[in-house]
């Protein structure tokens, strides 16, 4: 349907009713409105002059340029779904919708809103991402009751001093905009929960950010940052916190409290060592790829709940025996440093499935790597390795083993057993002939 056929001459209620149920638009109550993806253009004013108990309105995914002013009249509404049409602004009348609990303007190309919308004050979430808005509405620093704001992909350089009055606030989604700057105000806001910053121009993250106590999610990666607030301490709930991509050579000694910390993901920094990180018993992912970082600390053996580590791209030389402690590493990624020869302990991570040690200076590996009994994949291209031992065999659910560019001589046997084998690589060694049962494999 390309547009809703309703004239404005047509004013019966009853028509309109038996109308839109019989085209599935509106509930039997007549209290709900779908009219996504219909490609409608327009929307008549009548539609919404008469239907006047609605309180739920879908509309989205249509291509609207505009809302008519009777728009509101629908003062029970609750809900208001507008997102992905071609709005280019709001109605003054919006402001009369005083029950609004949810409205999503985003994907549209509004660059503001009325002033009237600081009326919705039992508005609990708002979204407009997505649109072309280059300084910050404030006017939603007056939305009271809000727990939600959506600002992401837009293009917008500062956030207002004023968001520090929205004390109900929960969630603040403005990655991928020109911010450079969050203000200290964000520190009033104790109630926040998660705050998603990344893919700005910031340079910093004000002092204040300590006070947000029960912050559970907060993503800085992908800015110019160069130093973190020195006391953290205070984020004690946080539990995923990623700073990867900014220009930062030191973590301060209080992280060491955020104990509930479960992912922490610092690559593609200037780190040249790493904070103490024995106090994260509780962390399953560590990313501290793409760094400076000459060693791995033996506290990483404390770890225990770990799944994913990834140290590609650093400086490390060697891997402590402590490491055999992490039963539940699935994902181990030490691919690009300068690593000679690996622990015996790294047998013990039982749980392994994905290793990739490639682009190292590895001359051999121990016996005990026939002991990762749940690999699947095993990298070791791109090393000095001249032996690979007997013990690989005993790898029942190997898929992928990559051993290009190394000094082999010869493969073993027991490398015929692997019946799950699907893809090898041992090109670029001195091995003259492939034993026969390779031909089977890709």
């Amino acid at each position: 349907m390309s547009k809703v056929f309703v004239s404005d001459d047509e004013k019966s209620v009853e028509w309109l009713r038996n109308y839109y149920m019989d085209e599935g638009l509106i509930n039997e109550n007549m209290i709900e409105m779908r009219l996504n993806q219909r490609r409608i253009v327009e929307i008549p004013s009548c539609v919404f002059y008469y239907l006047s108990d609605l309180v739920f309105i879908n509309i989205s995914n249509n291509k609207l340029t505009s809302l008519p002013e009777s728009i509101g009249r629908h003062t029970n509404l609750e809900e208001l779904w507008v997102h992905k049409n071609e709005l280019t602004s709001v109605p003054d009348s919006i402001g009369n919708l005083t029950m609004l609990k949810k409205l999503n303007f985003s994907n549209n190309q509004l660059s503001s809103i009325p002033d009237s919308i600081r009326s919705l004050t039992l508005v609990e979430e708002i979204s407009i991402s997505k649109n072309n808005f280059t300084i910050f509405p404030e006017e939603i620093c007056h939305l009271v009751s809000l727990q939600k704001l959506f600002l992401q992909y837009n293009k917008l350089t500062t956030l207002p001093n004023s968001i520090g009055n929205l004390s109900s606030l929960k969630e603040i989604h403005c990655h991928n905009n020109n911010i450079v700057e969050i203000p200290e105000t964000i520190g009033l806001i104790t109630s926040l929960e998660v705050l998603s910053t990344f893919k700005n121009n910031l340079i910093s993250i004000p002092d204040s950010i300590n006070n947000l106590s029960i912050l559970q999610k907060l993503t800085i990666s992908h800015n110019n940052i160069t130093t973190l607030p020195h006391s953290l301490e205070n984020l004690s709930q946080l539990k995923k916190f990623s700073i990867s991509h900014n220009q930062i050579e030191y973590i301060p000694e209080s992280v060491k409290n955020l104990l509930l910390l479960e992912r922490l993901s610092i690559v593609d920094n200037k780190l040249s060592s790493l904070p103490d990180i024995s106090p994260f018993e509780n962390l399953y992912e560590l990313w501290f790829g793409d760094n400076l970082i000459s060693s791995i600390p033996d506290s990483i053996g404390n770890l225990t709940s770990l799944t994913k580590l990834i140290f590609t791209d650093n400086l490390i030389k060697t891997i402590p025996e402590s490491i055999g402690n992490l039963t539940l590493l699935q994902l181990l990624y030490v691919s690009r440093n300068k690593l000679e020869c690996l622990p015996n302990s790294i047998g013990n991570l039982s749980s392994l499935q994905k290793f990739n040690c490639s682009t190292n200076n590895i001359t051999s590996i121990p016996d005990t790597i026939g002991n990762l009994s749940s690999i699947i994949e095993l990298s070791f291209s791109d090393n000095k390795i001249d032996t690979i031992p007997d013990t690989i065999g005993n790898l029942k659910f190997l898929q992928s083993l990559y051993f290009s560019n190394n000094n082999l001589k010869s493969i073993p046997d027991t490398i015929s057993k692997l019946e799950l084998l699907q893809k090898v690589n041992f090109s670029n060694n001195l091995i003259t002939s492939l034993p026969d049962y390779f031909s089977k494999i890709e």
